[in-house]
């Protein structure tokens, strides 16, 4: 994993897995996190289908608003007309 990455975990398989070097996990800010109600055989499934086009997931961002356009942003998605489900808020620090 990159720094700050997510593996997903999906299925339950038998025995036990070890967890690797914890301190990296804590240090590089990764994190390893399991997925609940799929067999394996269907998320390699879902993610051949994803890889040749025959599923397509909607784009999950859509536009990038400073904080000040938090109303238009709102406005945006109340109204469905963003290229994507979320909208993200741009906050300098």
């Amino acid at each position: 994993l990159d720094d700050g990455g997510r593996a997903v975990v999906a299925g339950i398989g038998a025995g036990t897995a070890p967890a690797g070097r914890l301190t990296s996990l804590v240090m590089r800010e990764r994190e390893v996190v399991g997925a609940y109600g799929a067999e394996p055989s269907e998320v390699r499934l879902v993610i051949c289908m994803m890889g040749d086009g025959r599923l397509v997931i909607p784009r999950l961002i859509g536009e990038h608003l400073p904080l000040e356009e938090v109303a238009h942003g709102l406005d945006l998605l109340h109204r469905g007309q963003t290229s994507g489900s979320r909208v993200v808020l741009e906050i300098a620090s």
